[in-house]
């Protein structure tokens, strides 16, 4: 057993397999990678505090609840009107008190996956994905197998814990995972807590037993965790006040510009690392990198021992904390379509070469290097939580208005979590310099207020600009286009390719490219893996194809470009209303109008 002080919470228990956990190394990168990331060097100094002090906090905490949670239960038993159909019952208390280690073991290994500066990583590359997936979070809870007293069985439950396509192996997953994370978690409160505590606000009293207090209950046949009604009447202001100290930070401290900038030079640094991972055809080049270096210190010295010029410059300006300026931020946009392909065409692992390029095309125009300019699209949603305008289920299914919720009732904490809160987008698309000195950033403010008018005089710019497309017409290949199609609108599909491969373009089309005895599932989902992307032949015929319905929703997953040819007057789908699409009249007009809309000019593919 080991004891641990904390600033929150005074005094915290381990057991012993905790304590091997703690001690184990993999365990101890977490108190090299700061909470905030970046935050400390900046206008929050004192934000120093790590993922292991967040770690070890939402393990305390959630031990605590759970004990108490339990507690409660068996008291709720002895009252004269107590229902078996909606708590549990003595068995069920029993069963969940045998799961304490496992909660206590899950909730101190929650962010175990979280890799230096991840929410840049994951904000710029949609890296996310992988931080999270079944095969990481595995990897990192084995790292542990040195640990006698965390032996399989436990650490296969852990996976089923934390692993949410693993929850239906293990009966309760789903209780532990709920009071783990989510907008209402003992993760949620525990960092909301220390870091208005660590960035010097007044520390708020919101942590378990205080303010916020939670109960079993019953649903679906299975046990989940609620809020209890029953004898505080301010809980739900409690819940109010946690989401607005959240949004609080969300507006001081998470998106301060420091933080922002120094997200963005990250994230510039990795667009690079996959840009030349597609240049010189090495596989895994980022993921090995993010794999090998693990803490802070790691990460930042090897951006600045970096051999490539770009990244090397990056990386030492983080290190002397010479952080790029903004030089133009785009709030308000004309129309809610632009706004939308600012979203969709520059972020993400499938847009880096998007960035690249008008990183590339405004440099070049400004007479700047491409290091010196980072294009950074911001779209989060702030939460709050206004109990006045809230609609809560209750146990029974009704919907009752908040002010005439009887006292007795309860709120599961799963319905919190799906609740439709108010909140506030946070949305901007900014254009950070190197270059200080005034002449240069009124330079590129003009030009960036010139072409971030609207759509069209983007792709103006981009079309005029000398040097790769939108769409990555990228070195030493043409660009690749996938077409697809209804086969009784073969003939059309035929022509358009035809023109489009004169064009310089290499094109896929299942008629010419599959020959007979070729697996054909497989070499379409290969195609479409390759292509850079996708013009959608639309017509009725396209409508009711179920292979154009899942090519077409693959492509929009993958974030790829979509160029719609209408065939007929078949209503476009409402998900791809935004896409920029073209009436056929003829094979000359429509190819010269896909050309236009894939951003590539004529003369550079001749």
């Amino acid at each position: 057993m080991i004891r641990q002080l904390c600033k929150i919470y005074g005094v915290m228990d381990f057991n012993d397999i905790e304590e091997e956990i703690i001690r184990h190394p993999a365990f101890n990168r977490l108190a090299e990678i700061k909470q905030l990331g970046y935050t400390y060097k900046g206008a929050y100094k004192g934000a120093a505090h790590t993922r292991l002090s967040h770690a070890l906090g939402t393990s305390h905490l959630a031990k605590q609840i759970w004990k108490e949670v339990i507690r409660k239960g068996y008291e709720i038993i002895k009252t004269p009107n107590f229902n078996r159909e909606v708590f549990p019952d003595e068995h069920e208390l029993q069963e969940l008190a045998s799961l304490e280690t496992l909660v206590g073991v899950a909730s101190l290994l929650h962010d175990i996956m979280h890799s230096p500066f991840a929410y840049a990583i994951q904000e710029h590359l949609d890296l996310a994905d992988m931080l999270k997936s079944e095969t990481n979070i595995a990897a990192k809870i084995d790292d542990f197998k040195s640990c006698d007293q965390f032996d399989p069985f436990l650490r296969e439950q852990t996976k089923d814990v934390l692993i949410e396509g693993r929850q239906h192996h293990l009966k309760h997953a789903k209780l532990i995972y709920d009071l783990i994370r989510g907008d209402l978690s003992v993760s949620c409160i525990d960092y909301v807590v220390r870091d208005h505590f660590e960035v010097g606000f007044k520390k708020p009293d919101l942590y378990f037993p205080n303010e916020i207090n939670f109960i079993f209950v019953k649903h679906h046949n299975r046990i989940a965790l609620a809020l209890d009604l029953s004898k505080n009447t301010d809980v739900l202001t409690h819940v109010q006040e946690l989401f607005l100290k959240r949004y609080r930070l969300c507006q001081q401290v998470y998106f301060h510009h420091t933080f922002t900038i120094a997200e963005a030079m990250v994230g510039k640094c990795l667009r690079h690392l996959l840009y030349l991972e597609r240049e010189k055809k090495e596989k895994h080049l980022l993921r090995d990198f993010l794999n090998r270096y693990q803490t802070d210190a790691r990460f930042l010295h090897a951006l600045e021992d970096h051999s490539d010029p770009l990244i090397n410059f990056i990386g030492k300006s983080l290190q002397d904390r010479q952080l790029y300026v903004v030089a133009y931020k785009l709030q308000l946009t004309p129309t809610q379509d632009f706004r939308a392909m600012l979203c969709d065409d520059y972020r993400g692992e499938n847009d880096f070469m998007n960035c690249i390029t008008l990183e590339r095309a405004i440099a070049e125009k400004c007479g700047l290097a491409e290091k010196d300019i980072i294009v950074y699209c911001h779209n989060t949603k702030m939460f709050g939580f206004d109990i006045k305008d809230m609609l809560t289920l209750t146990p029974r299914y009704e919907v009752f208005e908040l002010d005439k919720l009887p006292r007795e009732e309860y709120i599961e904490v799963d319905f919190i979590n799906h609740l439709r809160r108010l909140h506030e987008k946070l949305w901007a698309f900014y254009i950070f310099c190197s270059d200080r000195s005034p002449e240069t950033l009124h330079k590129v403010y003009t030009l960036c207020a010139e072409i971030l008018k609207s759509k069209k005089d983007l792709r103006n710019f981009l079309a005029q600009a000398s040097l790769k497309t939108i769409i990555g017409e990228q070195p030493k290949r043409s660009a690749k286009v996938f077409i697809s199609y209804s086969h009784v609108d073969e003939n059309i599909a035929s022509a358009i390719e035809d023109s489009l491969r004169k064009k310089g373009l290499d094109v896929f089309l299942a008629k010419t490219n599959l020959q007979a005895g070729h697996r054909w599932p497989k070499e379409i989902e290969k195609s479409l893996v390759d292509c850079d992307a996708l013009i959608l032949l639309w017509s009725q015929h396209a409508a009711d194809s179920d292979w154009v319905e899942s090519e077409r929703t693959y492509v929009k997953q993958q974030k790829k470009k979509i160029f719609i040819v209408q065939l007929d007057s078949t209503p476009i789908p409402p998900l791809l209303a935004n896409i920029q699409a073209t009436r056929h009249s003829d094979t000359i007009t429509t190819t010269a109008e896909i050309l236009q809309g894939l951003g590539i000019q004529e003369k550079s593919l001749q």
